[in-house]
């Protein structure tokens, strides 16, 4: 037989040291705000990758961004862009070589989409696709709406654009492309980082 007495003294401490681990265990925000971090990286890597980490976003219908302007919209950015390239350069010729190549560059691309916009403003309409666009960051207003937030018991992260959902979920005519993770794709870390969180407290309490 095997018999161990502790002192009173010992026991004490003990429990004191119990008690401690217990209180600092109480306030959880630390770790929350970590797996808050964590959730943050998980949804900017998505986008960073059109979807990777859910196994990559279906592509656009047309190999890329349709962007669409009149002939009237165009001929505008196109003289804005001349006269600022024009600007640039001292002599006539320079500047009315450097309008002309600006302006250009302006209509690369586009072609005629042939139907008459009507109305008091109408006028051709011209498209070009745009293959080095990435999706769902056309403005990048999406990709930095999901804020991640954390309380004392709970972590997580969301975007309050109503469209988002519909870019989450997929619809009829929109396919699905999923920005935020399944929770049995996050679970094992965000568990991790709380075990990691729990171990410390005990480690300080005990020291």
């Amino acid at each position: 037989m095997i018999e161990a007495k502790f002192s009173p003294g010992t026991l004490e401490q003990a429990k004191a040291k119990a008690n401690a681990a217990r209180e600092s265990l109480k306030d959880a925000s630390i770790p929350m705000r970590q797996a808050s971090i964590y959730l943050d990286r998980w949804v900017q890597q998505n986008f960073k990758t059109e979807g990777g980490k859910v196994g990559g976003w279906p592509p656009f219908k047309y190999g890329g961004r349709v962007k669409t302007k009149t002939k009237t919209q165009l001929d505008k950015e196109a003289a804005e862009k001349g006269f600022a390239a024009a600007q640039k350069r001292k002599t006539a010729e320079g500047k009315k070589s450097a309008y002309n190549r600006a302006a250009q560059k302006v209509y690369e691309g586009y072609s005629i989409l042939g139907n008459w916009q009507t109305g008091k403003n109408g006028a051709w309409s011209f498209s070009k696709i745009d293959r080095s666009a990435k999706l769902l960051q056309d403005t990048g207003l999406l990709r930095i709406s999901f804020l991640p937030f954390a309380t004392m018991t709970n972590a997580g992260i969301g975007s309050d654009l109503p469209y988002s959902k519909y870019h989450q979920d997929g619809g009829k005519h929109l396919p699905q492309r999923r920005m935020l993770p399944e929770k049995e794709e996050v679970m094992a870390d965000l568990t991790e980082i709380l075990d990691n969180w729990v171990k410390v407290q005990i480690q300080k309490a005990n020291a």
